[in-house]
């Protein structure tokens, strides 16, 4: 599927309905589709969708990370792979700040050393670019050794909320 539409879905519920507009380079301009359907790789394209239920693969995938972009950033988009330098908050629903880094935090996205929620959120994000992201708990699960300090374990069931500034994207590890 390509990555505009599956990105377009994103909380929505059963019954919802939704006009997605595509840009080329989350559609069939991707490179991994452009020979899918070479007449639009240069196109935007507009679906028309109707949710008509959901279906979970595993416990990781469900439910979402929503997220929304207060300030969208310039240049290319992050992908899995790259590493990345971020500033963050993690804020109450209130929006009261509970805690903010004071180092920028570098890591490489896909190797589990952020949680999952928040590394998957961050994919698709612009230099300067400005995201508040609602982690659920299940997507709190950190792989690997974590590059977050520990004061910021939450309570069982407890969802994360983050405001996290995209300063720089240093190098692909693809």
């Amino acid at each position: 599927i390509i990555k505009g539409l599956e990105n377009g879905v994103i909380g929505m519920k059963a019954g919802g309905q939704r006009r997605i507009l595509v840009p080329p380079s989350l559609g069939y301009g991707d490179p991994q589709f452009s020979t899918t359907f070479p007449e639009l790789k240069d196109k935007v394209m507009t679906f028309e969708v109707e949710l008509t239920g959901l279906r979970y693969g595993n416990d990781l995938d469900a439910p979402v990370a929503i997220y929304h972009d207060e300030t969208l950033g310039a240049g290319k988009e992050t992908l899995c792979g790259h590493v990345v330098k971020i500033d963050y908050q993690l804020i109450s629903p209130q929006k009261k700040i509970l805690f903010a880094n004071k180092v920028p935090l570098v890591f490489h996205i896909g190797s589990g050393g952020v949680p999952i929620g928040l590394e998957r959120s961050i994919i698709g994000m612009k230099k300067n670019g400005v995201r508040e992201i609602t982690i659920p708990s299940n997507l709190l699960v950190i792989k690997s050794t974590s590059r977050l300090p520990a004061s910021l374990v939450l309570a069982k069931d407890t969802p994360a909320i983050f405001k996290v500034t995209l300063l720089e994207i240093l190098e692909n590890k693809q």
